[in-house]
């Protein structure tokens, strides 16, 4: 039998995660507009971040993140799940605004400077649904299987027009129907995206794409993993829909095993 104080405990606990507020931070310097939203996930450990106006390929995008301490110390940083990149981190530093030092965070994006950001408030309700949805647009989470049918095409369609080779794709549908993710193939259309970026790096890229006749799609078995190999002309993908950040991970682990 549970102890009443910690029942109680343990419900506070939650109400405390379930209240945590989405917050809003913004660039310190002028030539950009800079703004970053940082939102709690389902995981007490993940939150979602949304970028903008930083003239980056991040602009727009919203990623998911585990918040863990720095090295040293009780500061910390948010990792982004499935590449290991560390985007946001706070390493205690203050700048002077308007005759007062303010605690910044140092935001850490490929081919831009870093930028200083401080804390503006609290995000509104609507901007936090409406980055959760970018989430899941991002990883190709469809309303409904035609949906995804659909989306999985474009990106095939694209991957044969940029890499001049046709491929044959085959989805293993009902695994994921009897899971209960039928739109969870949807996710395979970064896989394809990537492969077609893949091609436009040089010649010999282009010929260690064009070696796989045939990709095939699976239900991968362990929760939030991704299961990628090559095998021969084949390349399998196992996906299933807690799998972080397909748009950001698949480009290197593609690349990786080319």
């Amino acid at each position: 039998m549970k102890h009443p104080l910690l029942i109680t405990t343990l419900l506070l606990s939650s109400a405390v995660f379930a209240s945590e507020p989405a917050k809003v931070y913004h660039a310190v310097k002028a030539e950009h507009y800079g703004e970053i939203i940082v939102a709690p996930a389902e995981n007490p450990e993940h939150y979602y971040i949304n970028f903008a106006g930083f003239n980056s390929g991040y602009d727009g995008q919203t990623l998911l993140y585990k918040k863990q301490k720095n090295d040293i110390g009780e500061l910390f940083h948010f990792k982004q799940l499935g590449t290991g990149y560390i985007n946001l981190i706070n390493e205690g530093g203050s700048t002077l605004i308007s005759g007062t030092y303010v605690p910044y965070q140092t935001v850490k994006l490929t081919g831009i400077a870093n930028s200083k950001v401080t804390f503006s408030g609290y995000a509104e309700e609507r901007k936090v649904t409406k980055l959760k949805e970018k989430y899941r647009e991002l990883q190709g989470l469809t309303e409904s299987k035609v949906s995804t049918i659909k989306h999985i095409e474009n990106a095939k369609e694209v991957l044969i027009k940029k890499c001049n080779q046709p491929i044959n794709i085959e989805i293993d549908w009902p695994q994921f129907e009897q899971a209960q993710q039928k739109t969870t193939p949807g996710m395979l259309g970064s896989y394809l995206t990537s492969l077609s970026k893949i091609c436009e790096i040089d010649d010999d890229y282009l010929a260690a794409v064009n070696e796989i006749s045939t990709i095939k799609l699976s239900l991968s078995k362990k929760a939030g993993t991704a299961d990628i190999k090559l095998n021969g002309a084949t390349l399998y993908i196992g996906l299933n829909s807690s799998v972080p950040n397909v748009f950001a991970s698949s480009y290197d682990t593609i690349l990786n095993i080319l």
